[in-house]
């Protein structure tokens, strides 16, 4: 006859015994069997129902609460800050990245959990590429040369104009067109989009102009009448028949240039 021990009333560590009770639990071959338990007082006020072979031979001496109790609220376990306590010893953390999740103490209390599974893979939980379309690659390919070639273009020159700064992007349909900042020759500061079409901010245009009483029938511009009107107060020796020639005029035209009456 096998001898049995009454528990109820003793103590075994913290645990003091209430009652003792059998539990059927279906097995995977399919009967069940019947466990003995104890329903348990901790010291710190909470009822656990283990199994009776664990108690008397000392496995389970103390509720989960009082086992797990070296983990406090407000403790941080590497990147994890424990903020509130669950059920079966699982505590709430949130992580410095932001994530909230439920770990287990055992793990919080040996070091195996540090961070969350979002930081310590980021790989894995990281966004997918998105996969674009050879368009769109090609037109983020142009985008990443104009990038590149803004910061180039910085102080080269062009003619009168010299680029200074960048100065901002315009979406027209689906192409980006860069603005640059430059400054002229003659001081004016204008924003231009062709950096090597563009040479002046209009005053070479000016200068370029063809003047005179009649516009339509003038043949040369007013750099060239500027230069008649020097190479005449120079006296470098220069006849008006050889300035005439040199610039394809008559000598009447020389002699109107030089008095102010054309070209002015």
């Amino acid at each position: 006859m096998k001898r049995t021990v009454n528990p109820v009333g003793e103590k075994y560590g913290k645990l003091l015994v209430l009652e003792e009770f059998s539990e059927h639990i279906d097995s995977k071959q399919k009967y069940r069997k019947s466990f003995l338990k104890l329903k348990c007082q901790c010291e710190c006020g909470n009822i656990v129902t283990p199994f009776k072979g664990n108690v008397l031979y000392g496995k389970t001496t103390q509720c989960t609460h009082c086992q797990n109790s070296h983990v406090n609220i407000g403790d941080k376990c590497g990147a994890l800050l424990v903020l509130k306590r669950e059920e079966n010893g699982k505590y709430l953390c949130r992580c410095d990245c932001g994530d909230e999740d439920i770990y287990n103490s055992l793990f919080l209390r040996k070091g195996k959990k540090k961070a969350c599974d979002k930081c310590k893979f980021p790989k894995k939980y990281s966004p997918k590429s998105v996969i674009k379309s050879r368009k769109e690659a090609f037109q983020e390919t142009n985008f990443l040369k104009h990038l590149k070639s803004k910061k180039e273009l910085i102080g080269k020159k062009n003619g009168r104009l010299k680029i200074i700064a960048f100065s901002h992007w315009e979406q027209k349909g689906s192409r980006r067109r860069a603005f640059y900042k430059a400054k002229c020759k003659c001081g004016n500061e204008v924003i231009i989009r062709d950096c090597f079409a563009v040479k002046s901010c209009g005053c070479l245009h000016k200068d370029s102009m063809l003047k005179g009483e009649d516009q339509p029938a003038a043949k040369l511009t007013n750099a060239q009448a500027k230069a008649i009107r020097e190479f005449k107060k120079s006296n470098v020796g220069y006849t008006q028949r050889q300035i005439a020639s040199m610039f394809g005029v008559t000598e009447y035209s020389i002699s109107s240039i030089v008095r102010g009456e054309t070209y002015k």
